[in-house]
């Protein structure tokens, strides 16, 4: 398995060429300005203790890939993969070959996505706005700040935590963690 950023502060095409072996030689005393193309750059895995998760790592990263939310991939998993810089949330498919393909769901972007298991998927925006499966929205939960994280907790994953600048917020959901069933 492997630990993946589906929170994205960044463009969706910063993990995609981390995934796929590609860094940046930049020109001396920048970190914008592109001199080269590193293909088949090498990568890392670090392994949890007592885990069979690995975090991939590695490159130059261009710029470095910040996230929000982490997701566990194994090949063929599919989850979401929200981007804040690109404004869209993504579905996304880890292949054997460790590389990542995706397409569109929603042109929504947001700093934490999650799902329960009716399909319903909760976008941490300027709100947090609820999609279903299909992509049409189907509410907004309005909080006094602008929401960061999500997460399912609670006893029966039923809780959606929305963790905020200064606060923690909580409601009850129809349908538990999409990640259970």
């Amino acid at each position: 398995m492997l630990l993946l950023p589906v929170g994205l502060h960044n463009m969706l095409s910063i993990l995609t060429d981390w995934m796929e072996h590609r860094d940046y030689v930049y020109r001396g005393g920048s970190n914008t300005a592109v001199i080269r193309v590193v293909e088949n750059a090498p990568r890392s895995y670090f392994y949890a203790p007592g885990t069979r998760t690995a975090i991939f790592a590695g490159g130059t990263w261009r710029p470095i890939l910040q996230s929000s939310n982490l997701a566990t991939f194994t090949p063929g998993d599919e989850h979401y993969v929200v981007s804040e810089d690109d404004g869209k949330t993504y579905r996304a498919k880890l292949g054997s070959d460790e590389k990542i393909t995706t397409r569109v769901f929603v042109d929504r972007g947001g700093t934490s996505v999650i799902n329960d298991d009716a399909g319903n998927v909760y976008i941490a925006g300027d709100q947090v706005y609820v999609y279903n499966r299909e992509g049409k929205q189907i509410g907004i939960l309005e909080t006094p700040e602008r929401p960061g994280s999500l997460a399912f907790g609670g006893p029966d994953s039923r809780t959606l935590f929305i963790g905020a600048r200064s606060s923690l917020y909580a409601i009850r959901t129809a349908a538990p963690d999409g990640r259970n069933g």
